[in-house]
């Protein structure tokens, strides 16, 4: 760990728990994609972004 700078891990655990929160939330593929991509700052996916996301899949 020492090899390894603090800010490259603390940004790989942010990322990490955006994905396992999108894939809590049952997206795959684009759908998780885009969950992380615009929630990318909050470090999860809000409930927002899944209502966002339900309207848009609903209307295509």
């Amino acid at each position: 760990l020492d090899a390894c700078p603090t800010e490259v891990i603390r940004c790989f655990i942010i990322d990490l728990f955006t994905w396992m929160s999108a894939y809590q939330y049952e997206l795959t593929g684009k759908a998780a994609e885009w969950a992380v991509k615009k929630q990318k700052t909050h470090g999860s996916v809000s409930a927002g972004a899944m209502i966002h996301l339900d309207t848009i899949t609903n209307h295509k």
